[in-house]
């Protein structure tokens, strides 16, 4: 049985962009991870130890990932954070938002979303 497992308006800073004034402090990003996997497991043990992707520990990838890595541009970090979180997980396929709320004066945010198998 596969199921949709993740969450929505994580928020992580990361050193992002372009601009100069970008690169003197950390921006805000927010992030929404839909994983697809088999709950098959944890559905009958009702077990953690059987949760093929724990969403806390995704969560935990990301933060981790946006403390630890710089890029310019919004895409580059969303690539490289979907790979990272497709090969550190037990995740089939997985659908990732990450928004930069600061991107666009006149917007509340610019995204970029990448979908993996």
């Amino acid at each position: 049985m596969l199921a949709r497992v993740g969450f929505t308006g994580l928020k992580v800073e990361t050193y992002i962009g372009i601009h100069a004034h970008e690169k003197l402090s950390p921006q805000p990003l927010h992030i929404d991870l839909t994983c697809l996997c088999s709950i098959e497991n944890a559905s009958s043990s009702d077990s953690i130890e059987d949760v093929p992707v724990n969403y806390a520990a995704c969560a935990e990838t990301c933060l981790c990932f946006a403390s630890e890595n710089h890029f310019l541009l919004l895409e580059s970090f969303t690539t490289a954070l979907a790979r990272t979180l497709f090969h550190r997980h037990q995740i089939e396929g997985l659908k990732l938002r990450v928004a930069k709320p600061q991107a666009l004066e006149s917007a509340e945010e610019a995204f970029v979303e990448i979908t993996l198998p």
